[in-house]
This record gives structure tokens, sequence and C-alpha cells, in this order.
């Protein structure tokens, strides 16, 4: 545990709070957040550790400290690795790989754990079979990479239940058809898939656990084909009109077999439909906003596994919404991430703070708040520390991370909704494709999101400036860049400022120009900057 002390000091000695959970574990401060931010994790897996930052990018945190990749093995010169044939495998912290011993031994790494085991892991390298063993699990590689696995013994895996951990790119994909290929009839084997990252040592470093890796669809076969295959097996050594009788049979058993989860008759689903409209209000999860009238075109408020897209001109008050909502969403007990790419964290606070204490903005932001208005700020920040609401400002940041970050949410403590500031300066997964195709597989992903863990997804985007030139209010068409904004949106709110003789009124206009579970309308709000906060009309 050389590394693991070294790099636990290296926080240590800059300030930084480290919580050492025993048995090489610990989660630490990353720099430039507070104290309480514990995270980075670190984890000793025999010879390395591994690193990852839930905040800023892992190289700029290790940097930050004082300390380089080099520093994650225990010596300079990287890992080593001994098979059970006397093959060694030496890996450096720039991930160069050499050899020496019986390199043309057939043994699997770690071979010598698995004859007991029921369930054995096979991952794509040395680094991903010991973090996977950090985690509990027994596990396995071949040497040399992907594509090499005809050329090692994988008789240990008969019989057993075998779950692969591929790698997440082509060689990774091909290696794991590879196993699936070579173990077909001898073994039980499922493909898996990390949950973040590219293999398991990333999934693992992460703080995910061994349940939280995803089946990959790609290599499951058929129904069809499992039942015929079935059928064949039980029809070997038969005569003819058995043969023909078993696949009878067992057409029959898979036109009989339960339907999957995803379809289901209507009559089965009255009793469950009866059950979910007559809940009792505390088991409705519709989150309610700050204006109540928004919330009575939108069916009592925003709703989980939805989009909700928010649009205005750059001022116009489109992050100011997605503040308040959170702001007012938390203070109410629900979960949320306000992940901002915009603004910092300390000027999101700024806004919270002077929203919900009723205090002005350009005071707080110059601070020079009076000893009225900081006791009004002071009374809200202790009546806000049930508040569950997380706020990320990593930039750059892709969908592909906030989804990570908002998964590990979920697992650990629950999510009810994300807010995203804003859409155009998320970074696109792919640069090579036209800035239109990058924004729309950005506004696909977060719909994705929004379904796949079950939360409400509130996102701001900006609009171009056509209705702005022209004086007036804006349209569907003017979402900027993307047609598949308003496509991936279940309730699009379009922000006007309207004005009389070129000077603003004051209000401030919702237009709801989609809404898939009502009406289109326009409700009109106080615009209240001062205070940085957009209040139902008659609010104090």
């Amino acid at each position: 545990m050389i590394a693991f002390q070294r790099i636990v000091d290296a926080f240590r000695a800059q300030g930084l709070n480290v919580k050492d959970n025993g048995h090489g574990r610990a989660a630490a401060q990353a720099p430039g957040h507070s104290a309480a931010d514990l995270s980075v994790s670190i984890r000793d897996i025999g010879e390395q550790v591994l690193l990852h930052s839930h905040s800023d990018p892992t190289d700029v945190v290790l940097e930050a400290v004082g300390l380089t990749l080099a520093d994650l093995f225990d010596t300079p010169r990287g890992a080593t690795y001994e098979y059970p044939d006397n093959r060694t495998v030496y890996r450096t912290p720039s991930k160069q790989f050499r050899q020496s011993g019986n390199t043309h031994g057939n043994s699997l790494f770690r071979v010598d754990t698995l004859a007991n085991a029921s369930i054995v892991y096979v991952a794509e390298g040395e680094k991903d079979v010991l973090a996977l063993e950090s985690a509990g699990a027994v596990a396995t590689c071949t040497a040399m990479g992907a594509g090499k696995a005809h050329l090692f013994d994988l008789t240990p895996l008969h019989g057993k239940q075998v779950r692969i951990i591929r790698d997440m790119d082509a060689p990774g994909k091909a290696h794991a058809a590879q196993l699936v290929e070579l173990l077909d009839g001898h073994a039980e084997v499922t493909v898996w898939e990390p949950a973040t990252g590219k293999d398991a040592a990333d999934h693992i470093a992460a703080g995910f656990t061994l349940d939280d890796f995803k089946q990959s669809h790609s290599f499951q076969k058929p129904p069809l084909v499992i039942m015929l295959e079935k059928a064949l097996a039980a029809a070997q050594e038969l005569p003819a009109n058995d043969v023909i009788a078993t696949l009878h049979r067992q057409l029959a058993a898979f036109t009989a077999a339960e339907q999957p989860d995803h379809l289901r008759d209507f009559v089965d689903l009255i009793p469950e439909w009866m059950e979910w409209v007559t809940a009792p209000p505390e088991m409705v999860r519709t989150i309610a906003s700050p204006w109540p009238e928004v919330d009575e075109v939108l069916n009592g408020g925003i709703q989980p596994g939805k989009s909700y897209l928010f649009a205005g001109r750059p001022g116009g008050g489109k992050s100011l919404a997605l503040t308040n909502y959170a702001a007012y969403a938390g203070m109410r007990g629900y979960r949320g991430l306000l992940v901002s790419v915009e603004m910092g964290a300390m000027e999101i606070m700024s806004r919270i703070m002077a929203d919900r204490s009723r205090t002005s903005y350009s005071h707080i932001t110059q601070r020079r708040l009076d000893d009225f208005e900081l006791g009004r700020v002071s009374e809200f920040a202790t009546d806000a520390h049930d508040v569950k609401l997380k706020i990320c400002t990593k930039t750059p940041i892709t969908v592909d991370e906030i989804h990570d970050i908002a998964r590990r949410i979920k697992h650990t403590e629950g999510l009810d909704f994300v807010a995203v500031d804003y859409v155009q300066l998320l970074k696109a997964s792919t640069k090579s494709m036209p800035r239109q195709e990058q924004i729309a597989d950005i506004s696909r992903n977060l719909k994705v999101m929004a379904g796949d863990l079950d939360v409400a997804l509130i996102s701001a985007c900006q609009l171009n400036r056509g209705a702005a030139k022209d004086k007036r209010p804006p349209e569907l068409s003017d979402l900027r860049e993307s047609g598949a904004l308003e496509q991936d949106s279940d309730t699009v709110i379009l922000i006007h400022h309207p004005q009389i003789n070129d000077q603003p009124t004051g209000d401030v206009e919702f237009h709801i120009k989609k809404n898939r579970d009502g009406r289109e309308s326009i409700v009109t709000l106080d615009w209240q900057a001062h205070q940085a906060r957009i209040a139902s009309r008659g609010q104090a």
C-alpha cells in the first residue's frame, strides 16, 4: 500500500480533507472544492491505486496535489503480474507492456482462485481483474490483451457462470465475442458493460459495485434461437417422428412463455392502473414549481421521466428559471442535481440565496450586505441544511458524464430531478459531426437520461436572435441550432419580456408552446431580477 499512503499524504499535505475508509479505501476533498465534497475516490488494488475524481478531470486533480500517473504505482517501474505457469507481465505507468518467463504458456491469470467459484468475471486485462477482486469478485483474464483468447486454456471456466466484462471499444467487443464463441456449450456466459468509463477498472474506480454492471444486449441470443437449441439438444438420438414432436412441444412452450416485462396485456394492467390513479398524495411524485399558475397548465407540476425545456435569449431568465426551480424543489425535500456549464458555484449560490431570502442580488455579489440583509440570508441558510440539492460546475462536460454522475446519486441517495444549464454549452461526445447533429445528439441523450433514471430533466437553451430583432414573441422555430430540441422535449417554455413603447413592463411571460400533458398557454409572471427570481403574481 505504498502508493495508497503516498496519495493520501499528498492530499493531506495540501490541507485537503481525507476520509480513510480502511482496507485500502479513501475519499478525498477535490482541490478547490469544499471540505465536505469528498469527490475523489482512492482504492488500493495491490502495487497500484485506482484514483477517480467525480468533479474535475483526474489528471488535473493529480497535478494540483503534486502527483503524476507514476505515483499511482508502488514503484516507478509500474506493476508486475505473475501467472501460475511462470509468465510475468510488466505494465509501466504509461501503459506499455512487456513479458518474460514462460511467454508461450496457456494459463489464465489468477486461475488458482477459480476452482471453488460458481461465478467468475472475465476481464480484458490484469488491472481489471485486480479491480474486480477488490470489489469482492473472483476474476481472471487472458494475457496479451484482446484477440488472443484462443491461445489459452479455458477449461477452468467450464461449468461456471461466466460474466465477461467487455472493454468499451471495437477490440473489446471482438474479444468478448471470441470468448462467447469459445465457451459456447461449456459455460453459462453473459456479457456485461461498465456503468462508466472504458473498462472494469474505470467502473470500480468510480465507486460502482458488481451489481451496477449493465448487461450488453449485443451478445444476447434471440429467444427463438435458445428454444431451438434446447429442442435439438433434447431430440438427439430420437427417432425422426419423436424429433418433430419434441420441436412442436418446445415451440408451444416458447409461444406460451411469460411475456417480457415491457409487453403487458391491457386487462392485466387494469388493477395496477387503479392502484396508480388512486394513490395517496404522499405517493405522487409530481414536483411543484415556484409558479402555481404554471403548474396548473402542466397538470400539477414537473413529472419524473419527462423532459422540460426553458428557452430564452441571453439575459432573458432561462438560467434564473432553472435555479429558482431547483432551489424551490430542494427546499421541499426533492433530491436534485443542478449542472451549470455557464456559472461557477458562488454565482449559483448567490442567485439561490438572493431568491430564497428575498435579498438584493447586487448587494450579495458586491458582498456589502447590511445587518438586516445578513440576518435574512443567515436565517435562510440555517433553514436550508436539509436541502438535498447537489451542484455540479464541471466544464467542459458531456451528457454521458452527467448521466454517470446522476446515476451514481440515484443509486446511492435517490434523485428526483436533474437541471442542466445550458444545452448549447454541453460538450459533444463526437466532435466530427456537424454542430446541428451534435445538438441533436445531446438533446436525445438528455431525453434518454430522464427515462433511464426516472427523473425529471429540466434544461435551458438559447433562442435565436430573430424574435428580438423583430420585436415579437418567440416561436418554437427560434430554438437555436436544432429542431431536435423541440422534438425531444415533453414541454417547451419560451421566455418572453413584453414591452410597451420599447420599454420593459416588468412582466415576464412563459409561452408554453408545447405541452404533451395539457394545453398551450401564456403565463404572466413578475420579473424580479433584483432578487434573482421570477415570481408568481402576488408574491411578496
